[in-house]
C-alpha cells in the first residue's frame, strides 16, 4: 500500500503546475487582445477625426468659393453715327462684393470726379459743370460698403451723342487708371487694377477719404 501511494504523488503534483501555466497563457492572451484592440480604437478614433478634419475644410472652402466675387472693368464705345461711351464695372464672381476703396487716375494723377476726369482728356476742352457742360453725360458713384451683387454691371459713367468726346476718352485708354478693392462676405479681399485686368488677391483694402473717387 505505501508504494501505491508513493508512486501516485509526482502526479498529483504536476497537474497543479499545468493548470497554472495555462491560466497564465489565457490571462496574457487576453490581455494582450484588450491592448491589440485598444490601440486599434485609437487609430480608428485618429483616422476619423482626421476625415472629419478634411471634409470640414472642404466644407469651409466650398463655402468660400461659392460666395467669391470678381471685379472687372471694361468700356464700350462707339464712334459710328451714334456715338456712345460706357466705363462698365462688372461683378464675374459668384458672391457679392463689397467695395472698400475705388480709385480712378489721370496721367498717374488721382482725381475725385468724373468731371475731372473729362476736363483732363479733353484738355480743359470739355466740362461736366456749369453753363458749357457736356449734354448727355450720366454719371454716378460707387460708395464705399457699396455691395455690387454677382452678375451685376453697374456703369458709373456713361455719353452720348458727343462724337469728339467720345473719341478722346476712347483714345484715353493708356492715360486713364482705375482701380478697386473689393472683399467677400468672409473678408477676404481682391484688388483689381486696370480694364480688363484679373483681380488679384490682397490681405485687406483699405478704405482712403483722400483717394476715394466720389463720382460727382
Amino acid at each position: 500500500m505505501s508504494k501505491a501511494k508513493a508512486s501516485k504523488r509526482p502526479k498529483t503534483n504536476v497537474e497543479p503546475k499545468k493548470a497554472s501555466k495555462f491560466k497564465v497563457s489565457m490571462e496574457f492572451l487576453m490581455s494582450s487582445s484588450a491592448m491589440i484592440a485598444a490601440a486599434a480604437a485609437v487609430v480608428v478614433a485618429v483616422v476619423q477625426t482626421n476625415i472629419m478634419k478634411e471634409e470640414a475644410e472642404m466644407e469651409r472652402e466650398h463655402a468660400r468659393l461659392s460666395v467669391q466675387p470678381s471685379i472687372w472693368f471694361f468700356r464700350r464705345f462707339s464712334t459710328g453715327d451714334e456715338p456712345n461711351f460706357a466705363f462698365l464695372v462688372q461683378n464675374k464672381g459668384l458672391g457679392p462684393a463689397i467695395v472698400e476703396q475705388f480709385e480712378i487716375k489721370v496721367d498717374g494723377e488721382t482725381v475725385l470726379h468724373w468731371n475731372d476726369v473729362v476736363e483732363k482728356v479733353s484738355e480743359e476742352k470739355f466740362h461736366l459743370k456749369g453753363e458749357s457742360r457736356v449734354e448727355g453725360s450720366s454719371y454716378s458713384s460707387i460708395p464705399t460698403g457699396h455691395v455690387v451683387q454677382a452678375g451685376e454691371e453697374i456703369r458709373p459713367y456713361r455719353l452720348i451723342e458727343n462724337g469728339e468726346l467720345v473719341r478722346l476718352l476712347a483714345n484715353a485708354s493708356g492715360r486713364i487708371e482705375i482701380s478697386a478693392c473689393a472683399c467677400s462676405v468672409y473678408k477676404e479681399c481682391w484688388q483689381t487694377t486696370g480694364l480688363g485686368e484679373r483681380p488679384l488677391p490682397v490681405k485687406m483694402c483699405v478704405y482712403d477719404p483722400k483717394t476715394f473717387f466720389r463720382g460727382f
